[in-house]
């Protein structure tokens, strides 16, 4: 067997990662002038604008992420202006700071690799664009975490990865059992001493949220981050996997081949080599690209399946070579890890051909200084890239701007409000000195039209309603086409009256002056 090639410097790693960095950053520049989602990019602009005028997640609005990446998206707002090219600097930052960690990790065996590695990650990530989800802050901190650990068992280390894991917990919750299965394998070589350190170091990050469930209320909290996501809402979002078109299931298949290889590779390397913290690196980046997978189970359509799979795509080359060489977790020839790379790349760019064909037309775009813009809803400093209504949107805009007041309240719904799978809450956000009159300012089926629900008495109290009917019929096949009561409708029909209708969107006006100390809808339900 031919020896690997020498290590490369330290200088020549940081050089190759940041050209690989930066050619991924020209790709994916041109996501700052794309449509953004109404709703699901909507609420990365509202809910941390709220947050930097006092409100309270699950307390004075539901949403079921954890309270950390509303923190860092208000952090960046404060200098910087609430802005969606903000918004989506972060998001941007979150992804590079992933593939940073997946050419950290993959480079203590082969720097080709590890831009192959990148690359792959990349190109399945490009399709999500650049919106600031949580789920890339969560993913991003574990990562680094088991990367850390990977380098050595000093108690430095063992902090820091303690913080960020901790950290990764309030941007998602829900990937605490990932966390949890990824750090098992060094936690179990600690000494006593260390695991306490990990684990305190896990509780002090974790404390901003201890403090807000106290201050928001222990009840509404838990209610927001595990009953209502895991037991009531879920079904009415969830897509099923033999639903989804057949590229998205192939590289469900793909990523699930991946994980078992890599969960045997790390495997066997910590059966040859069982105190080596290579192995066990290999071992805990297995376990944590099996412990997306629920993300795709859960609603299986394109960005869901590409957030869980880009990690295990982007590892495998390494998992079949390490398989192949019978566990041996030595630095590995470039001929060991470039084949299987562009044989998966190859294999990507035939059952999902739009990507690159995506990809090359998004670093034209970026390099051609006069590319046309996305049209966008803009009021006064403020704007947000409508994917479709952008006239409608921009007429219902300006008449709220003329028309309002200071201090009067807002609420955003659908047409027919016994359904609630959706609406356009960037409204919020253009309209800042208008107050959101409802607890529900994202729409979640099962949630807001549950039985015994405020959202007729939330509607009571607002002076204005914006409603978008083009999501009034679900399609989806789950149970978001499960009807609430019809009050909310109710009150629309004897409170209200229409001032502008630009189908589907219209807008409505109280009849009456809402009285002075009516019930401001900012308690939870």
């Amino acid at each position: 067997m031919a020896s690997a090639r020498p290590l490369p410097s330290a200088w020549q790693s940081v050089a190759v990662a940041l050209l690989t960095l930066l050619a991924v950053a020209l790709a994916y520049w041109s996501g700052f002038d794309v449509p953004g989602g109404a709703m699901d990019e909507g609420m990365l602009l509202t809910y941390p604008d709220l947050v930097l005028k006092g409100k309270l997640p699950y307390r004075d609005f539901e949403t079921f992420y954890g309270p950390g990446n509303l923190w860092v998206l208000a952090a960046s707002y404060a200098p910087f202006g609430v802005q969606v090219e903000v918004e989506r600097s972060v998001g941007l930052l979150y992804r590079l700071v992933i593939l940073a960690g997946i050419f950290v990790l993959l480079c203590r065996w082969t720097l080709t690799g590890a831009v192959m590695g990148t690359l792959i990650a990349a190109t399945i990530l490009y399709p999500c664009r650049l919106p600031a989800y949580a789920w890339f802050g969560a993913v991003g901190c574990i990562l680094w975490a088991i990367v850390l650990l990977g380098g050595g068992l000093d108690r430095r280390r063992v902090t820091g990865a303690g913080l960020l894991t901790g950290a990764a917990l309030l941007f998602r919750v829900d990937l605490g059992l990932a966390a949890v299965a990824s750090i098992a394998p060094f936690f179990l070589l600690w000494t006593p001493r260390l695991r306490v350190t990990f684990l305190t170091a896990v509780a002090v990050a974790l404390s901003p949220l201890a403090v807000l469930a106290v201050w928001a209320g222990l009840g509404v909290t838990f209610q927001n981050l595990f009953i209502y996501p895991v037991f009531v809402t879920n079904a009415a979002r969830r897509l099923s996997l033999l639903d989804a078109p057949d590229v998205i299931f192939f590289l469900f298949l793909l990523h699930l081949v991946a994980c078992i290889c890599l969960l045997l590779a790390g495997g066997l390397a910590c059966a040859r080599e069982r105190r080596s913290l290579p192995a066990r690196l290999v071992l805990a980046a297995a376990l944590l690209a099996t412990g997306l997978t629920h993300q795709a189970m859960q609603r299986a359509d394109e960005i869901h399946v590409f957030v869980t799979i880009f990690l295990s795509l982007a590892l495998l080359p390494l998992g079949l070579a390490i398989l192949l060489r019978g566990g041996d977790i030595r630095r590995l020839p470039m001929k060991w890890t470039l084949p299987p790379a562009f044989a998966l790349l190859a294999i990507i760019a035939l059952r999902a051909p739009a990507l690159p064909l995506a990809i090359t037309r998004s670093v034209l775009h970026s390099l051609d200084p006069d590319a046309p813009q996305v049209p966008s809803v803009i009021v006064r400093d403020r704007s947000f890239p409508r994917p479709n209504l952008v006239a409608q949107s921009q007429q219902i805009a300006d008449y709220l701007e003329a028309h309002s007041k200071p201090g009067e309240r807002l609420f955003v719904g659908t047409g027919d409000m016994r359904f609630t799978v959706y609406n356009d809450n960037f409204f919020y956000y253009l309209l800042p000195w208008l107050t959101p009159a409802t607890y529900y300012l994202e729409f979640n089926p099962l949630s807001a039209n549950r039985p015994g629900s405020r959202l007729a008495s939330d509607i009571a109290t607002a002076d204005w309603v914006i409603v978008n009917r083009i999501w009034d019929e679900p399609t989806e096949k789950n149970q978001s086409r499960i009807p609430g009561s019809d009050a909310p409708n109710a009150v629309i029909r004897t409170q209200f009256e229409a001032q502008i209708i630009v189908d589907p969107l219209a807008i409505f006006r109280r009849r009456q002056p809402r009285v002075a100390g009516e019930d401001d809808g900012r308690s939870a339900p």
